[in-house]
């Protein structure tokens, strides 16, 4: 039981992170690209608007916790994984190393150091996207906080770490390779065509250094 919900859920935590970094690289390839769009500027700037907004609602729900529901996040993933038999325990050694923890022979307690060490960082991010989450994004509150979101490079550190969890799970109680999320070009590659499209002929790809 507790490996058929763990795979279902680690499936659709795949398909958020997903949706997640394709809102991330809509936002991030406008934003490159706008002072040499002319046509359609409004159209486009109300679309990377939105990739903002979605973005900041997929990491709420990536790292999302509760206890009183079970979820597909990170944090429910975690709870399931300590419960169900890990395959390939090299594969948590890799993740707990990248993380700088020893591996050790209990994995879990592994895996518990490298959240504990993690999750000042994620917390302080989350902090602010639920705040503008509870307050502009899934409500509409009177007298709202100013909404500043956290810097897409912090974006995209918390998107990555997501990843890495989901491909600890992925390969190490399936002995599956997940789709490469954080390579995937899909989206940036139609994007492209549409701003070619448009007149913009040498669109940029990658802030400067």
């Amino acid at each position: 039981m507790y490996v058929d919900n763990l795979d279902k859920a680690n499936v659709q935590l795949g398909r958020e992170l997903w949706q997640l970094k394709s809102n991330l690289d809509i936002y991030t390839l406008i934003g490159l690209n706008a002072k040499a769009i002319k046509s359609g500027k409004l159209f486009l700037g109300f679309i990377q608007q939105q990739s903002h907004r979605d973005a900041a609602l997929g990491l709420a729900r990536v790292f999302e916790r509760s206890d009183t529901h079970e979820l597909c996040s990170v944090s429910g993933i975690c709870q399931l994984v300590k419960r169900a038999h890990l395959e390939n325990i090299s594969v948590a050694h890799t993740f707990v190393n990248k993380y700088c923890v020893t591996p050790s022979e209990d994995w879990v307690q592994d895996l518990d150091q490298v959240f504990s060490a993690q999750r000042p960082r994620i917390y302080r991010h989350m902090k602010v996207i639920d705040r503008v989450r509870n307050t502009r994004l899934a409500h509409i509150q009177q007298n709202a906080p100013k909404a500043v979101l956290p810097s897409i490079a912090a974006f995209e550190k918390l998107l990555a770490f997501a990843f890495d969890f989901h491909t600890f799970v992925s390969e190490g109680f399936y002995n599956t390779q997940p789709h490469p999320i954080l390579n995937d070009r899909q989206i940036v590659g139609s994007l492209l065509r549409v701003l070619r499209e448009m007149g913009v002929s040498d669109p940029v790809l990658d802030f400067e250094d």
